[in-house]
C-alpha cells in the first residue's frame, strides 16, 4: 500500500514577543512557478531559491503594512546571503541571521581566523541553570555577493556548555557588538527565533490546530485553510495573554492553569461557548475595537 504526502510551502513572518508568543503578521506562499526542474539540480536548491524569492515578495508587504515599525529580521541560515542583506538595508531593518559554515564558507573561514587573532573579544555568561555561554565576536567583516555587491556586517558565535556537553551557535548582524549587548543580541535576536518553531508551527501542528491535516489538494483551499488557521492561533494567543481569563481565574482563587488547564482545554472551552452561548444583539452592533499590548 502506497501512501501519498501532500504539502505546500509558505514563508511566514511572525512577530516574536518577549512573553514567548509568535504572532503571524504576513504570509507568502511558495508555488515554484518561477522555477522548473531544469533550472535547479536538486530539491534543496529549488527550496532555497524559492524561499529567497518569496522573501523579496514578502518584504514589500511588511514595509507597506508596518512602515513605522522598527523591525529586526531573525532568519535561519538560508537568509544569510546577498539577496536578503540589501533588502534589510533598503528598508532600514536590523537583522540577526543564523551563520553557518556551509552557507558562507569563505566568510566563515575569515571569521574563525580573525577570532584567533582577537582573543580579547570574549564575554562569558554563567546563568543559574548550570549553562555557560561563551561569546566571541568580530565587527566589520566584508562580504561580496554574486551580483557582485559589497556588504559589511558583524559576526558572533556562542558556545553553550553544560558540564562536558557543548553546542556552537553563530549569527551575523548589523548591530555593532560589544560586551554589553552581545548576550542580548544572541538570546533575544538569534536564539529567540526558535519561538517561531516552538510557540508557532509546533503548536499549530500538535496543539489542536491540525496544521498538517489534509483537507484537500486544491491550492486555493490549502491557502485559505492556512490563513484562517493563522487568524485562529493569533486570537487564541491574545486571549491567553489577555487580562480577561486571568481576572476570572482570580475570582475563583485559582491560577489560569488551575482553572482552565492546558492551552488546548482553553481553546476547546472557547469553542463550546461559541457553539452554545447565544450572543446578544448588541454584540453585533457597530463598535470601535482596540487591542492593546502591554509592554510593561
Amino acid at each position: 500500500m502506497q501512501n501519498s504526502t501532500y504539502y505546500h510551502q509558505v514563508l511566514e513572518a511572525k512577530l516574536v514577543t518577549w512573553s514567548g508568543r509568535a504572532l503571524s503578521v504576513a504570509s507568502e506562499f511558495i508555488d515554484n512557478r518561477h522555477l522548473s526542474e531544469s533550472t535547479a539540480t536538486s530539491v534543496e536548491a529549488r527550496k532555497q531559491d524559492c524561499e529567497l524569492k518569496a522573501f523579496t515578495r514578502l518584504a514589500p508587504q511588511l514595509q507597506k503594512q508596518y512602515p513605522q515599525t522598527p523591525l529586526c529580521i531573525a532568519g535561519d541560515g538560508l537568509t544569510a546571503c546577498g539577496p536578503v542583506l540589501p533588502i534589510c538595508q533598503e528598508n532600514h531593518w536590523h537583522f540577526v541571521l543564523t551563520f553557518k559554515q556551509g552557507r558562507l564558507p569563505a566568510v566563515w573561514e575569515e571569521f574563525q581566523t580573525l577570532l584567533a587573532a582577537c582573543p580579547e573579544q570574549r564575554h562569558v555568561v554563567s546563568p543559574q541553570d548550570g549553562l555557560t555561554r561563551e561569546y566571541r565576536w568580530i565587527n566589520g567583516i566584508s562580504y561580496e555577493d554574486e551580483q557582485p555587491r559589497p556588504h559589511t556586517f558583524n559576526a558572533l558565535q556562542c558556545r553553550v556548555r553544560h558540564g562536558d556537553a557543548g553546542k556552537l551557535f553563530a549569527w551575523i548582524t548589523d548591530w555593532r557588538i560589544t560586551p554589553q549587548n552581545v548576550d542580548l543580541i544572541a538570546q533575544q535576536g538569534g536564539r529567540n527565533r526558535w519561538t517561531i518553531e516552538n510557540a508557532g508551527f509546533n503548536t499549530q501542528k500538535n496543539g489542536g490546530y491540525e496544521l498538517t491535516h489534509v483537507y484537500g489538494q486544491d491550492e486555493d483551499l490549502l491557502h485559505s485553510f492556512y490563513l484562517l488557521l493563522q487568524i485562529a492561533h493569533l486570537i487564541a494567543q491574545w486571549v491567553e495573554q489577555g487580562s480577561l481569563l486571568r481576572r476570572v481565574a482570580r475570582q475563583y482563587g485559582q491560577s489560569l492553569i488551575g482553572l482552565y488547564g492546558s492551552v488546548r482545554n482553553r481553546v476547546r472551552r472557547l469553542l463550546e461557548c461559541l457553539r452554545f452561548y447565544r450572543l446578544p444583539a448588541e454584540a453585533f452592533e457597530k463598535a470601535h475595537l482596540q487591542i492593546r499590548l502591554d509592554s510593561s
